[in-house]
């Protein structure tokens, strides 16, 4: 079962999450075969437009940092409607080129090319921030001690539980 977590909030799928939620560091973890291949792609989506938002392939069980990033981490935004992570499996290394163009990504085609069977999937959708504003800065003893300028939270951490020692870093591109 994949696990999403921001920050210390665990999502369950459909889940709507107000703005603070959703700018704090993620996590993903799932049931990884060590000898398996996995491919991890993060889609938003409001309507028919879709975005790329992270997308990584050839992960060697739960170890993200053996694994190919196609499209680094985007910060997920309140300008989608709906956001979707899919986890596959492969059943051989994939020979993909970095993804120039995230709103023309197609999932679809990538899926069906390269012969991937979904694994795990789970979605959630977002609420703006409240008035259109963002987070206030609460200072050093506040709720958020670590927001940024503008009352923005740093860049989300994707780490695999499994091994908890794996901890990777994504900076927003």
């Amino acid at each position: 079962m994949i696990r999403v977590q921001f920050g210390t909030y665990q999502i369950k799928n459909a889940d709507v999450l107000p703005f603070n939620i959703y700018q704090q560091p993620l996590k993903l973890s799932w049931e990884a075969q060590p000898q398996t291949l996995y491919s991890i792609f993060i889609i938003g989506q409001k309507g028919i437009t879709r975005t790329l938002h992270y997308a990584i392939i050839n992960v060697p069980g739960s170890d993200l940092v053996k694994g190919n990033t196609l499209a680094g981490y985007l910060p997920l935004t309140s300008n989608s409607d709906q956001y979707n992570i899919y986890v596959y499996r492969q059943s051989y290394p994939i020979v993909v080129k970095n993804v120039s163009n995230r709103s023309s990504f197609n999932l679809d085609q990538m899926v069906a090319e390269n012969a991937l069977i979904l694994d795990e999937m789970i979605y959630f959708l977002t609420q703006p921030p409240l008035n259109g504003m963002a987070l206030p800065n609460l200072g050093k003893n506040g709720l958020f001690p670590s927001l940024g300028k503008n009352g923005i939270l740093p860049p989300p951490v994707i780490s695999p539980f499994k091994p908890p020692k794996t901890i990777i870093t994504v900076s927003p591109v």
